[in-house]
């Protein structure tokens, strides 16, 4: 189990008072692991193992790859030729010389590639730099990336032991009775 932190508690002051120890330690069953879903570059990490993040914590900053840059670019001209296509069927049909299916079936592919682009820059979380964030509270128990490294889509890059999972266990008693 990975220490998270020590906290001394004190009863309230009597004739006996007594200090204990508590040990609040993460299970190693509950980790989180943050991924993402697309390929990216790490340019900065904000967190080292051991360290306690707080949810909405930093943890790197990514840039999207060449790759990932490449499909967005793709995915933008997929869709200006699509409304280029679909502009022009329709120009066509009004002097008779296309069919409303034709039309249709241009309509229907811009539909599906600006659905596409908006799927992959959710995916991607926009075209810039953004900053990943810790969806729960708890310790870094493991980094698997370093500044100027390709992170691929699914692959592990901060594992969080969560708090939500803590326990407590108490320690002897310290210090004198009185």
């Amino acid at each position: 189990p990975c220490l998270d932190q020590v906290a001394h508690s004190q009863r309230p002051p009597s004739s006996r008072t007594r200090k204990t120890s508590v040990t609040v330690e993460n299970s190693p069953e509950a980790p989180h692991v943050v991924t993402v879903q697309v390929e990216n570059v790490v340019t900065q990490l904000w967190v080292t193992v051991g360290q306690t993040a707080r949810k909405g914590e930093s943890l790197l900053t990514l840039e999207p790859s060449s790759n990932a840059r490449l499909e967005l670019d793709k995915a933008k001209i997929d869709v200006e030729f699509a409304r280029r296509e679909v502009q022009r069927l329709s120009d066509l049909r009004t002097r008779q010389l296309a069919t409303n299916a034709e039309v249709q079936a241009a309509e229907k592919n811009l539909a599906t590639v600006e659905a596409a682009l908006r799927n992959l820059l959710d995916r991607q979380g926009g075209s810039g730099p953004r900053i990943v964030r810790a969806d729960v509270a708890g310790t870094i128990q493991a980094v698997n990336v370093q500044p100027g490294q390709a992170l691929a889509p699914a692959a592990p890059s901060v594992t969080i032991g969560e708090r939500t999972h803590s326990r407590a266990r108490p320690g002897r008693p310290s210090g004198p009775r009185a």
